[in-house]
């Protein structure tokens, strides 16, 4: 059921996710329950939103004739039997806390779970103003986030990772099994685990550091800076600087960089 809930705020716009852990497992047999989890948040301006979640996947979209948040939530569960299923979807729940500031936070809370046969997943879709800042910090499940005019903070520890069409600047923290960040505005500064990581469209300086995996750069206005790949990286189409930090030249393919090439490691 969607709820209307009227919200007081000042100035520009920001909005601060939070996720929390994954709690979902392995399937076995037993009983299922499916809810809805939806509210709508109107008010003129928002500085930020605190969203905290629990297991699932996460969606963003910022849509430029927007002026509410809007959260589109399905509960699903799992255990040993139906009323069991139902008491941990119940448990499940969206609060509201602070909404007559402009820092109200949408936190949904994680339920019992007391078994290995037991597990829950939230999946969300929400729905803001284009022009909010957005900063989440997702534990697990995979993450899309598109259309975002004034940059995104991001932090996840597990899943696959996809960002597209933003502007403002992005930060970026993922240990996921793949990210891919396309089609962007502003510097990017990103700390990648061991997973694979592409990054092409990109109109701005562009830092990496980058513990694994396979990377793939291209088609960026801007200096690139990346570290720490032991595998090397794929550079295409880069218009200015290309600075590699304990990269070996080996293992690196590059071609149509118009800067300068250096590696300031000594492994030049």
């Amino acid at each position: 059921m969607l709820r209307n809930i009227m919200i007081s705020a000042f100035a520009s716009a920001a909005l601060v996710i939070l996720a929390g852990c994954n709690m979902a497992g392995t399937r076995t047999a037993g009983a299922d329950y499916q809810t809805n989890l939806d509210r709508t948040i109107s008010s003129g301006t928002l500085r930020t939103l605190t969203l905290r979640t629990g297991a699932g996947t996460i969606k963003i979209v910022g849509e430029e004739s927007r002026r509410s948040i809007e959260i589109e939530g399905i509960v699903s569960t799992h255990a040993e039997s139906y009323q069991e299923a139902k008491r941990i979807a119940g448990e499940v729940t969206l609060n509201i806390q602070a909404d007559k500031t402009e820092n109200p936070v949408v936190a949904i809370s994680e339920p019992l779970i007391a078994s290995g046969d037991q597990y829950y997943t939230c999946d969300l879709t929400i729905r803001v103003p284009h022009t909010v800042q957005v900063t989440l910090n997702d534990s697990a499940g995979d993450v899309e986030i598109y259309g975002l005019a004034s940059g995104l903070k991001l932090t996840g520890d597990s899943g696959k990772v996809t960002v597209e069409g933003m502007n403002g600047g992005l930060v970026i923290h993922t240990a996921g099994s793949k990210t891919s960040i396309r089609d962007a505005i502003g510097h990017l500064q990103i700390t990648d685990g061991d997973g694979d990581l592409e990054i092409a469209m990109i109109s701005g300086d562009v830092a990496i550091q980058d513990a694994g995996g396979k990377l793939l750069v291209q088609n960026i206005t801007g200096n690139v800076t990346a570290s720490d790949n032991p595998a090397g990286v794929t550079l295409k189409n880069i218009d200015g600087d290309v600075t590699l930090i304990r990269i070996s030249p080996a293992s690196s393919r590059i071609q149509g960089v118009t800067g300068n090439l250096s590696y300031p490691s000594g492994t030049e």
